[in-house]
């Protein structure tokens, strides 16, 4: 016979004891984050739908399915979303992104964005230096264009794919690729007027400063839209950043961008000068 206190003699009503809650921090937890099961489709065989109790939304038109059920079609768009939130106190990337966003400080949020403002236009020029390392006709048009547009919105992009929580606000990435593209045209325009061109006319440095500077912010903004929607959708969703979402957006910046050059360069092979 069993004594009283026997482990075997305990009810079997009383639960077992619970686990510590997760603390997502460091490198490591971050890592498991990102690459959680609970990232993963909705998928798995069997798997019971359950009434969403948190703010989740649609990933074709981002409207909030709280309060419906998971595998249900969307009630704004009619598509059913293929994710679902993760069970509270599982390591997931949206537990991760929460945790993340809350222990941020304003101060950290304010010198990122300081940090990108000031390095965009710089970190830009050297991009542009080494596109130029070997000559090609499609330069000026295909190869130049790309590497600019890329390296201007570069920085801005990389908070957004590994730190998204630092963004805040989505005018923070409009203004931070705008500082990048003034900062890019501003070192371009001295270094274009003052040593690729010898005594340039009054005419040519008011185009500088006016067309080109004009060009790089108007293509900036186009190319931040699709930085944008990455941290729009990762901030809804709770899900590691898209980056196909930017790809459109990019691409219509480099095609301005080249059909400026494009116009340009036909100007100048049919004698037209500032």
């Amino acid at each position: 016979m069993q004594p009283e206190d026997s482990p075997d003699s305990r009810p079997s009503s009383v639960p077992p004891p619970t686990a510590p809650p997760i603390r997502i921090t460091g490198y490591t937890t971050e890592e498991l984050a990102r690459h959680s099961v609970f990232n993963e489709l909705n998928i798995f065989p069997g798997r019971p739908n359950e009434i969403i109790q948190v703010d989740w939304r649609c990933g074709q038109c981002g409207y909030n399915l709280r309060g419906t059920m998971t595998g249900a079609r969307c009630p704004e768009c009619g598509s059913v979303e293929l994710f679902r939130p993760p069970p509270p106190g599982e390591v997931s990337y949206a537990t991760w992104y929460e945790e993340r966003k809350r222990r941020a400080s304003g101060a950290k949020v304010l010198i990122m964005l300081v940090g990108v403002i000031l390095a965009g236009g710089p970190f830009a020029v050297v991009g542009a230096f080494l596109s130029n390392i070997i000559p090609t006709f499609l330069g000026p048009i295909v190869i130049g264009p790309a590497t600019e547009e890329i390296m201007k919105i570069c920085l801005v992009l990389l908070i957004v794919e590994t730190r998204p929580y630092l963004v805040r606000r989505e005018v923070e990435i409009t203004i931070a690729a705008i500082a990048g593209a003034l900062g890019f045209a501003v070192i371009e325009n001295m270094l274009y007027l003052n040593m690729y061109v010898t005594n340039p006319t009054i005419g040519l440095a008011i185009w500088r400063w006016s067309i080109c500077t004009t060009l790089h912010v108007v293509c900036s903004i186009i190319a931040s839209r699709g930085v944008v929607a990455v941290w729009r959708a990762t901030e809804e969703q709770k899900r590691a950043p898209t980056l196909q979402l930017m790809y459109g957006p990019l691409l219509l910046a480099i095609i301005t961008h080249g059909a400026y050059n494009a116009i340009v360069t036909l100007m100048g092979i049919a004698g037209i000068d500032f």
